[in-house]
């Protein structure tokens, strides 16, 4: 049977192919043919099967992957290694740090000694979104740095 890798994890291992008249069968990992793990909108060819939950996929084989997928933009979290788009935790109004959602591990520390690193960054990431900036001999940039108590 012929059909379509509706969504996969790879970090959970297991995912979804619908097939011809929409209906979804469910398949692991080890269920896949080859080294090659599919991707989100992999044609594959499959045997169905009937598991304990319901109707699942075996014998999976990749005929193709998708073209493109698009960046998902997120990090890999120095803690857990897994990848993560890390929340962040504010006081009063000001960034704090920013935590692995899985294993709650701290990313990025926004107090303290990072200041520095900190303003490192949002000064790369304005010049990053400049296209283009002329500076005659006669400006001059003034960058003030203060330092917040928390109350």
């Amino acid at each position: 049977m012929k059909g379509t890798v509706k969504w996969f994890s790879q970090e959970k291992g297991y995912g979804f192919i619908t097939a011809e008249g929409n209906q979804d069968y469910f398949f692991g990992v080890r269920d896949v043919i080859g080294a090659v793990l599919p991707a989100t909108g992999s044609q594959v060819t499959f045997t169905p099967a009937t598991g304990p939950k319901g109707p699942k996929a075996i014998e999976i084989t990749i005929l193709s992957q998708p073209e493109h997928t698009a960046p998902d933009n997120k990090i890999k979290c120095p803690h857990c290694a897994r990848q993560i788009i890390p929340r962040l935790v504010t006081y009063k109004g000001e960034s704090e740090k920013s935590l692995c959602p899985f294993c709650g591990g701290t990313v990025k520390d926004f107090t303290g000694t990072s200041i520095l690193d900190d303003l490192g960054d949002i000064f790369w990431g304005m010049i990053r979104n400049i296209a283009v900036a002329i500076i005659d001999t006669a400006t001059a940039i003034v960058i003030e740095i203060k330092k917040s108590k928390k109350k």
